[in-house]
C-alpha cells in the first residue's frame, strides 16, 4: 500500500525534468576546463552543473515540502554532518544531481539525477531521471516501480529471473574491495556469465530493475548512490541486503550491498563472492567479520 502522496510524487518527477532542461542538457558536451573540479581523488569530479543542478532540486524540493530536510550529495561534500541526519528526519530528501559526473564531465551519455525521499530513515519513494532521453524511474513502497517516458507512457519494472550463477551478468567495481578480497572475488567472476561497471549507479539500476542485468555487489554505500536503486529494485520484485545480512537503510555507510534477483539467488552469489559471510543466514543478524572495503 502506497504510504507517499501521490501528488508530491509527480511533483518531484516534474521538478527533475525542468533541471535536467534547464541546468543539465544545456552544459552537456560544453563544459571548459573551468567548470571541472576534482574532489577528493582525480576521478571524483564535481562540474558547474552539478552544482547549478543541487541548487535548483534543493530549492524546488524545499518549495515542494517546507518541512523536508534536504541533503544533496555536494552539500555533503562541505559538511559530511549532513549525513548523521537521514536517521532522524521525519522526511528527507537525498539528492544526487547528477550522478556519473566522470561520464558526465568526458562527454559519455551514462548519466542521471537521483532523488530518494526518506522518511524516518527509510526509504519511501525513488526517482531516477535520463535526462538525454526524457524517461524516469520512479518508485513508491509498496507501490511498485515504473519506468515514465518522456510522452507519459508509463511500463512497469521487473528484475531478471535468471537463478544460474553461470548465466548471471552484473555489476562489480573491484578496485573499491581491499586487496585480499579483491583476489577473491577477481578469482570467481569466470564463473559468471559476465561482469562489468558503468561507475553510474543510475545506469547500473536501471538494467536492473528492467531486467537486463542480473545483480550487483556494491563496496561503497553513499545514499545518493543506493537509496533510490535499492527501493526501485525492491519494487521491482529483487531481494538485496548486505553481505552480512542486514537490511539496507540509506543511513548505514558500511557494505557491501548485494542486489539479486530473489533471495535464493542472493544467497547463491554472496556464498560465491563474499564467503566470509557465508555463516549467517538470516536478514537482520549481522555477523562479526571484518570490514573489507576500502574507505
Amino acid at each position: 500500500m502506497p504510504i507517499f502522496r501521490t501528488s508530491l510524487l509527480e511533483a518531484v518527477t516534474a521538478l527533475l525534468r525542468t533541471v535536467a532542461q534547464n541546468q543539465i542538457l544545456p552544459r552537456c558536451g560544453r563544459l571548459t576546463a573551468a567548470d571541472v573540479s576534482r574532489k577528493s581523488a582525480d576521478n571524483d569530479l564535481v562540474t558547474a552543473a552539478d552544482l547549478a543542478a543541487e541548487v535548483a532540486l534543493t530549492r524546488g524540493l524545499r518549495k515542494l515540502a517546507p518541512e523536508a530536510l534536504v541533503i544533496g550529495e555536494e552539500a555533503v561534500f562541505a559538511n559530511p554532518q549532513l549525513l548523521e541526519a537521514i536517521d532522524r528526519a521525519e522526511l528527507a530528501f537525498i539528492v544526487d544531481p547528477i550522478d556519473g559526473t566522470w561520464n558526465f564531465a568526458h562527454g559519455m551519455p551514462l548519466f542521471g539525477s537521483i532523488i530518494a525521499a526518506t522518511m524516518n530513515g527509510t526509504t519511501v519513494a525513488a526517482w531516477i531521471h535520463y535526462p538525454q532521453s526524457g524517461e524516469t524511474l520512479v518508485a513508491e513502497r509498496g507501490a511498485g516501480a515504473f519506468m515514465l517516458g518522456p510522452w507519459g507512457d508509463s511500463s512497469p519494472c521487473r528484475v531478471s529471473k535468471q537463478n544460474v550463477l553461470a548465466h548471471m551478468t552484473g555489476f562489480l567495481a573491484l578496485p573499491v574491495f581491499d586487496e585480499d578480497h579483491k583476489t577473491h572475488i577477481a578469482s570467481q567472476i569466470p564463473k559468471l556469465g559476465d561482469v562489468t561497471s558503468y561507475f553510474c549507479s543510475a545506469y547500473e539500476y536501471r538494467m536492473l530493475v528492467t531486467g537486463a542485468k542480473d545483480f550487483a555487489l556494491n563496496g561503497l554505500m553513499a545514499p545518493w548512490d543506493h537509496a533510490a536503486g535499492q527501493l526501485l529494485h525492491q519494487e521491482a520484485g529483487g531481494y538485496s541486503a548486505l553481505c552480512d545480512a542486514t537490511i539496507y537503510r540509506p543511513g548505514l555507510t558500511k557494505g557491501p550491498l548485494l542486489l539479486a534477483p530473489s533471495r535464493e539467488s542472493w544467497v547463491d552469489l554472496r556464498n560465491m563472492l563474499t564467503p566470509q559471510f557465508n555463516d549467517v543466514s538470516t536478514p537482520g543478524t549481522p555477523s562479526n567479520t571484518k570490514q573489507f572495503w576500502t574507505s
